[in-house]
């Protein structure tokens, strides 16, 4: 009778540790990263738990022993366990060991070497560059970029002018300074938050021209000064409407107006003129017209003989009328022309 009841004590015991042995696999499961997953698998080789365990599991139990303290660390997440090439971390998603997995990460079994992560590819660009940009102008360009692991993405600059800057989300900024012109190299690159990460260079040329509607802001408060912005405003009064300030590069607000342009004649009695005028807007057109009369109404084109780079975005222009003076007495009259190519 009392070795009757001292066998069922003991069954009622062996079988009241079935769910305790399901409760500690389910909670071991709970302190991976991504432990969900896989399960049971990630330490198991039956993906139901339970019996021989694989090489991470084997790991596990080596820190563990038979307690039920927390195991993950920066130690076992850069072990490779099964030894596919990946750290348990990667395979896992969280490289570091620290429980901050990387969003949308294709998890793998650390414990499997059949289960590992594809190597991952670099992201691409998908945004076309905007290459032009203006003295005193804002420019903006968006770059885009996708990433076959759809991890999170970083843009940074690599290289351009000092203006220009690259917010982590890819806008690509700045406004060219006066005096700014001429052809820049830009390089982009964007950064996945893979294992181990991979990036991307976009590098383009960067035009900088002048315009005169960013000359207008770089020397005007608009829109409150629009009335002395315009092109045949003449806010100094010196005698020169902003639009030939302009294309003589001269201040607006300062009455500098330079001296009236002379001929000078040359031995066989052809006349020419210099000026120095901006080289660094492309649409900006000088010419020399000649007439007999003040009013020009046949007016002669004049010649372009010479162009002379100088400093500071200056260029000298000399011009010859085709006509020749054909006596003393007899007039000629001649104008300079300042116009915008559409």
């Amino acid at each position: 009778m009392d070795a009757i009841t001292h066998w069922s004590v003991l069954l009622t015991t062996a079988v009241g540790l079935l769910p305790l042995t399901a409760a500690a696999r389910s909670f071991r499961v709970s302190q991976l990263p991504n432990g969900n997953v896989f399960s049971c698998a990630n330490c198991h080789v039956n993906p139901s738990g339970g019996g021989t365990r694989n090489p991470f599991g084997k790991a596990v139990e080596a820190i563990t022993g038979t307690s039920s303290r927390a195991f993950w660390s920066p130690t076992l997440a850069a072990l490779d366990s099964d030894g596919d090439g990946f750290s348990n971390g990667t395979e896992l998603g969280d490289p570091e060991g620290d429980f901050t997995v990387i969003p949308g990460w294709k998890v793998t079994n650390p414990g499997n070497a059949a289960s590992k992560p594809v190597e991952n590819q670099p992201p691409q660009f998908t945004s076309t560059p905007l290459t032009a940009a203006f003295q005193g102008e804002p420019y903006q360009y968006t770059a885009t970029a996708s990433d076959p692991e759809n991890t999170a993405l970083t843009f940074s600059k690599v290289a351009g002018p000092d203006w220009l800057s690259v917010s982590p989300t890819g806008l690509v900024s700045g406004t060219p300074p006066d005096l700014t012109f001429g052809e820049f190299t830009v390089t982009v690159r964007v950064t996945d938050s893979g294992s181990p990460a991979k990036s991307a260079d976009q590098t383009f040329t960067l035009t900088v021209v002048a315009r005169f509607t960013g000359w207008q802001a770089l020397h005007f408060n608009l829109p409150a000064e629009a009335n002395l912005a315009g092109p045949l405003a003449d806010p100094d009064a010196d005698g020169l409407p902003n639009f030939i300030e302009y294309a003589l590069r001269r201040n607006p607000r300062a009455a500098d107006a330079p001296p009236s342009i002379r001929p000078v004649f040359g031995p066989d009695g052809e006349i020419s003129f210099t000026v120095a005028v901006r080289r660094d807007d492309p649409k900006l057109r000088v010419r020399l017209e000649a007439a007999s009369e003040v009013d020009f109404a046949a007016p002669v084109p004049g010649n372009l003989v010479e162009t002379t780079p100088g400093d500071g975005g200056m260029q000298t222009l000399r011009f010859t009328d085709p006509v020749k003076v054909p006596a003393v007495g007899s007039r000629r009259f001649w104008r300079l022309k300042f116009e915008l190519l559409p």
